[in-house]
């Protein structure tokens, strides 16, 4: 029987405790059931009879979709079950190399956990998802615009706005978009705080590019109050001449910090 790594520290965690109890036994399923490489065959006819209630796709997507990515029709990818698990990946390591066969195989990268360039188009992954909820919204804005031209609306002064999608784009690792940009919007007020971010983010990804070392997920370079902003530390130019903020497993101690988390910034 394959025994696994867990972290009781789930059950305080605000995005794992508010889920509803069948959705949180359909986490710690998932979790169980998915091969070594953190694959899951998706088949919730087989979940609902485990858990004892039927759940759809839609509602465990909802719950937690943005911390997978889908494959195909019925694979799903855990990113955070081989950051947890294993830390960082290596080829001499021989539990790994059975793990990283199969990534290859599903055009995973075994450094960033996201798909590689060139893969099938017909895989739908979470991004185009967002990417379809996004031309959604904008069908949705322009409807509401058409309705309301003939209204006054009194503009609203003195707001600032930053292109933080910008910033996450050209951020090296492609992960914790929706919280990170809430951290954003939290922790960036001016836009001399815009340009130190920018720059910050500049410097972390260079010194990414030089060094071959785990990279922070988006919301987590940012960072919170409880927790500290590490994206600070970049804005001094000395920052990263050594490596930084690496344990000694190459990955954070928070379980699963792969993806958005729902605290406050």
């Amino acid at each position: 029987m394959a025994k696994r790594m867990t972290d009781a520290g789930k059950w305080n965690k605000r995005w794992f405790r508010t889920l509803p109890p069948h959705l949180k036994l359909m986490w710690l399923y998932i979790c169980d059931s998915c091969d070594a490489a953190g694959i899951w065959s998706e088949d919730l006819e087989l979940a609902s009879f485990q858990i004892g209630i039927e759940i759809s796709q839609d509602q465990y997507f909802e719950a937690f979709g943005n911390r997978f990515i889908r494959l195909d029709d019925d694979k799903v990818f855990v990113p955070g079950f081989i950051e947890f698990q294993y830390g960082e990946l290596s080829e001499e390591c021989k539990p790994h190399q059975s793990v990283l066969k199969t990534l290859a195989r599903y055009g995973i990268c075994p450094k960033t956990l996201t798909l590689l360039e060139g893969y099938p188009k017909g895989i739908r992954t979470l991004k185009d998802k967002d990417k379809e909820k996004d031309k959604e919204k904008e069908k949705e804005k322009g409807e509401c615009e058409g309705k309301t031209e003939t209204l006054e609306l009194d503009p609203v002064p003195n707001i600032q706005r930053f292109d933080f999608e910008a910033l996450y784009e050209k951020y090296p690792l492609k992960v914790g978009k929706a919280e990170g940009i809430k951290r954003c919007k939290a922790q960036i007020k001016s836009q001399a705080e815009y340009d130190a971010l920018s720059l910050a983010i500049d410097r972390y990804s260079e010194h990414c590019r030089k060094n071959d070392q785990f990279i922070k997920q988006f919301d987590s370079f940012l960072g919170t109050k409880a927790r500290g902003f590490p994206w600070r530390d970049w804005t001094d130019p000395e920052t990263g001449k050594s490596p930084v903020g690496k344990s000694s497993t190459g990955v954070d101690a928070s379980y699963f910090d792969f993806l958005p988390k729902q605290e406050s910034a």
